[in-house]
Parts: C-alpha cells; structure tokens; sequence
C-alpha cells in the first residue's frame, strides 16, 4: 500500500468519526425534545386541561403555581387550586 492510499484511508476514518458523533448528538437531542412534547399531550389529555392551565403561557416551559403544585404532587391536579382568571387570561372560569 502506497504512503498516499494511507493518508485517505486515515482521512476517511477521521471524516466517519465526525460524522458519526454529530449524528449521535442530534439524534440524542431530537429523541430528547419529542419525549418532552409527548409528556405534554399526556398531561394534556390526561387532565383536559390546556398547557395555559399548569404553564404561565403557550409554549412556556415556566410552570405557575397551578403547574408547581401538578408537579409536587406527583403529576395529579387533586391537590392544586386553580389558576386565577386575572393571572392567566387563558384559564377556564372557577
């Protein structure tokens, strides 16, 4: 095998190694993000409760207290007061 025929075995091997993280990376983020979108629906569909109910906005990943109080009390709304209407325009009326 000639020095040059190395040199792009090597280079190939490097370029594969490359890609191969990258593609483990992104993999590793997308599987991430779609299990967080599919708790969402869950609880979504679990409660019949729109996101605005336990979140402070739509698409917001900050909780108000309606959705701390759903998280502490292992995922249940039994315990939780209701948000106010003048916090949240979105919630449903008490």
């Amino acid at each position: 095998m000639e020095k040059g025929d190395q040199l792009k075995g090597v280079t190939f091997m490097k370029n594969f190694i490359r890609f191969s993280f990258v593609a483990i990376i992104a993999a590793t983020l997308a599987g991430y993000g779609t299990t967080r979108l599919e708790a969402k629906a869950e609880y979504t569909k679990k409660e019949g409760q729109k996101c605005v109910y336990c979140h402070v906005s739509a698409g917001s990943k900050e909780l108000n207290d309606t959705g701390k109080c759903y998280a502490k009390n292992d995922h249940s709304l039994k315990t939780c007061k209701a948000p106010d209407a003048k916090d949240d325009k979105k919630a449903p009326p008490k």
